[in-house]
């Protein structure tokens, strides 16, 4: 693999053609999805499937609405009895993707948003691997493999990860730039020859890479998902280690072992600063969720990489489609829909042969110049990650599932099988080193590497026919864990089979030929043609789209509120969440509520509280309810649950079998859901008879949770010391006079001091004045907040001030300013 090549032969011609051939293939792919999704980018469609309308709308949706309208989003009232809203860092509001959401309509802007980042993972991805000395079209092929590969297209339906994963190639592009220096190469392959850095040598290309790769870092926080971020860290990590190696081959030094990830590590405290923002707050009401205490075993590895699951790289609608179209007759079972989603990693098996190529060229590597040796060590790089990633996806089906479980952080995030985004990226550049190696031969000259490009070429034949073959042998379906339906889409009359063997075999004619002949430019177009055609093809037909419609149309239901003043939650009826894509909104399930300001007792969070949790659901409640809500023993009348939660509104499907307690009448209904009204809901707020002190929370949930038990009546207070008040005299009154999502006010007048028990939740950040006058919080009733008033006349106020946004701001305030000063320093030192 002849890398002093890559220097030359670049398509330029002149100087002044330099800037546009330069930027001609990151601003074409660029294009490219906006081209693949094109129903999308004319609004024929938008996307609604799962998680795009259950969770990402309503939660970018709210906080654009509030700041539009002048209220910070603080706070969520809607979702859970109320939970922290910009501390929930899905929200991406600091992202600038969800800036959209400012201009644009809602399902306009989450659409475009997800679009685009499809582009920023294309564009990041080329300016890597230009970085790492490869030629246009070996680093466009490569972008276009990883921007429309599984882990981005199976994303859709997970913006969060989504955004993280398109910010994995900028991340490594910037730290080499912090470790070799210089913005951008005068041509392909100089950086590549330039000797890696030391610390004494730091400039203004080495600051600017340095400050860059944390801002990457920041925004893949504010992006909104931990796990990518977490995997980008390992990543870097490898990297830093890999270049410390290359450093001590070139210099003799092994300091630079220990160097390279210090700057790794100095990237992440000062991009952690400048996430600060998001971070803190996020961290800070993590600890209260109900995972606070750490992800159990099953949550890591329940879902590893099974046997079939692997099958998914060669044929990608194994398990049928979520949308018909030419990779599939029939949409995926719903039993294997979550499979599907979380396994896919799909690159084509022509990139995987070229990649395949790309490493079996390392020994051709070992001798030649400094460019040789960085390629050697890039491929290298590549290799050792794609093993971490499928090692960590194997999940339990390896040795080290225990020890990755032990391990901090990266052993405790649900679903391991996600460690795929790194085997995706890993293959995507190695096929693009595979590209280079093609392109640099000169065939039929080396016997090993004409006899490597035919083996590579049989298998990609050979592997996907011999499992079309199989598939419908008993013993190989037992031994594959394969479902009868996955087998029966093997079958070559069905385009799920039919399709992608086809793709094998013309990927497998071009590496026979190219072991015969030199690439030529007819045959380079002919693998970029079938690259695009089966990738472009394969991500623009993954994910269903529906009429903009859908989110634009009121659902009829919030007709049954629309006579009631008063402050009220309901809740959705929900045994188990097996329904069709428009039915959530009709029914105000998941988040919906959300969108048309019904505060909701339930929700569609991994932020729930484990205290709210417990109250609602028990304490042997493993994980989040995820909107669901099937106990209909929380709707007798003796049950003080829903009633303390101040739930007005019941609403059901019609034909889902449910015993409604006698507290519940009906007041509404339609074709899509009945509304029932309980008529035994507490208010808002209200005066409690008594009060008790207890200190064990457990028995304190036990007491409220309990049959029979009324909290008007009795208020249990979490301290040792209990206000003392007098027996209740006289008429009490308690008025809302004004609410908003940070701040809740009551008028309240008493003959006594009483004891105010208000039905929202007790969390830290809340603060309580009396007449405008600080006064203490009571955690009441194990979830809500109580505060003792003076005879009299009184406004009380709630107002939501979260100390974790206020440290997180002037931590992101220092860091940048650090930032400016570092960017200073390295243009000084120019």
């Amino acid at each position: 693999m002849p890398h002093a090549k890559i220097a030359h032969d670049d398509g330029r011609h002149g100087s002044g053609s330099r800037p546009a051939r330069r930027w001609a293939a990151p601003a074409a792919l660029a294009l490219l999805p906006w081209l693949a999704f094109l129903p999308v980018t004319l609004l024929r469609g938008v996307f609604f499937l799962g998680d795009v309308q259950s969770y990402f709308f309503p939660y970018h949706v709210l906080p654009a609405s509030l700041l539009k309208r002048g209220e910070l989003p603080l706070w969520n009232p809607f979702a859970f009895s109320g939970l922290p809203l910009l501390a929930d860092a899905q929200t991406a509001l600091f992202s600038p993707p969800s800036w959209l959401f400012f201009f644009l309509p809602g399902e306009v802007a989450l659409s475009y948003a997800t679009v685009l980042q499809f582009s920023i993972a294309g564009v990041g991805m080329s300016l890597l691997l230009r970085r790492l000395g490869l030629r246009q079209l070996p680093a466009f092929l490569g972008a276009a493999v990883y921007m429309f590969s599984g882990c981005m297209t199976a994303r859709v339906v997970h913006l969060s990860i989504l955004s993280g994963a398109a910010l994995m190639p900028w991340a490594l592009w910037c730290i080499e730039l912090a470790f070799r220096g210089r913005a951008l190469p005068e041509a392909a392959g100089a950086d590549a020859a330039r000797p890696l850095s030391g610390v004494r040598s730091w400039g203004a290309g080495r600051a600017r890479g340095f400050v860059a790769a944390a801002a990457v870092i920041a925004l893949q926080v504010f992006a909104g998902h931990p796990q990518v971020p977490v995997y980008t860290a390992a990543m870097l990590g490898l990297y830093a280690l890999v270049r410390g190696v290359e450093r001590w081959v070139d210099t003799g030094r092994p300091v630079w072992l220990v160097g390279f990830p210090a700057i790794v590590t100095g990237v992440y405290v000062l991009g952690g600063g400048l996430a600060a923002i998001q971070l803190v707050p996020w961290a800070d009401v993590g600890t209260y969720s109900t995972r606070a205490a750490g992800a159990s075993f099953g949550l890591v590895f329940g879902t590893s990489m099974a046997r079939s699951d692997w099958l998914l790289q060669l044929f990608p609608y194994l398990y049928g489609s979520l949308r018909t179209g030419p990779y599939a007759e029939a949409p995926i079972a719903v039993s294997l829909a979550g499979r599907f989603l979380e396994h896919s990693a799909y690159v084509g098996v022509l990139p995987m042969g070229l990649a395949a190529y790309a490493v079996l060229g390392l020994p051709s590597l070992k001798a030649g110049g400094r460019a040789t040796r960085s390629a050697l060590f890039s491929v290298l790089f590549f290799a050792l990650l794609a093993m971490v990633g499928v090692l960590l996806a194997l999940g339990w089906a390896t040795p080290f599932a225990e020890v990755v479980y032990r391990l901090p952080v990266i052993g405790k995030l649900r679903a391991i099988e996600r460690a795929l985004v790194l085997v995706t990226f890993a293959v995507a550049a190695l096929a693009a080193f595979g590209v280079q190696r093609v392109m640099d031969g000169a065939a039929p000259a080396a016997r090993p590497r004409r006899w490597g490009l035919m083996a590579i070429g049989a298998g990609m034949a050979v592997v996907p026919a011999a499992v079309v073959l199989l598939a419908a042998q008993p013993w190989w379906q037992r031994l594959m864990s394969l479902p009868r339906e996955a087998a029966a889409n093997l079958a070559l009359h069905r385009p799920n089979a039919a399709v992608p063997l086809l793709v094998a075999v013309a990927a497998a004619a071009l590496f026979f030929w190219w072991s015969r002949r030199p690439a030529s430019r007819l045959t380079l177009a002919l693998a970029t043609g079938l690259l695009l055609a089966d990738l472009g093809g394969y991500a623009a037909f993954y994910n269903p789209t529906i009429d903009r419609q859908y989110f634009q149309r009121r659902p009829d239901v919030l007709a049954a509120f629309r006579h009631d003043p008063g402050s009220f939650r309901k809740v959705t009826y929900l045994p188990v969440y097996n329904l069709d894509d428009r039915t959530p909104k009709a029914i105000l399930a998941m988040s919906w509520g959300m969108v048309y300001g019904v505060e909701d007792i339930n929700g569609f969070n991994s932020l729930q509280t484990r205290r709210y949790t417990d109250y609602l659901f028990g304490p042997d409640e493993g994980d989040v309810s995820y909107g669901i809500f099937g106990n209909d023993r929380l709707l007798r009348p003796e049950s003080p649950i829903l009633s303390s939660l101040n739930v007005r509104y019941l609403l059901v499907q019609p034909g889902v079998p449910l015993r409604v307690g006698s507290g519940y009448r009906r007041v509404w209904e339609s074709a899509e859901v009945i509304v029932y009204e309980n008529t035994l809901a507490y208010p808002r707020a209200f005066f409690a008879d008594a009060v008790r002190g207890m200190t064990d929370a457990s028995a304190v949930r036990d007491a409220v949770t309990a049959d029979g038990f009324d909290g008007r009546r009795l208020a249990i207070v979490e301290t040792g010391n209990p206000p003392a008040l007098p027996a209740p005299a006289g008429q009490d009154t308690v008025t809302l006079v004004a609410q908003s999502v940070n701040r809740i006010a009551f008028a309240c007048t008493t003959a006594t001091p009483r004891f105010l028990v208000v039905s929202e939740m007790y969390f830290p950040g809340w603060q309580a004045t009396v007449d405008g006058a600080p006064t203490p919080i009571y955690r009441t009733n194990y979830l809500f907040r109580g505060i003792v008033v003076a005879a009299g006349r009184h406004t009380v106020t709630f107002d939501y001030r979260p100390r974790s946004v206020r440290v997180g701001a002037a931590i992101s305030a220092f860091a940048l300013l650090i930032a400016l000063v570092a960017l200073a320093a390295g243009r000084r030192r120019r």
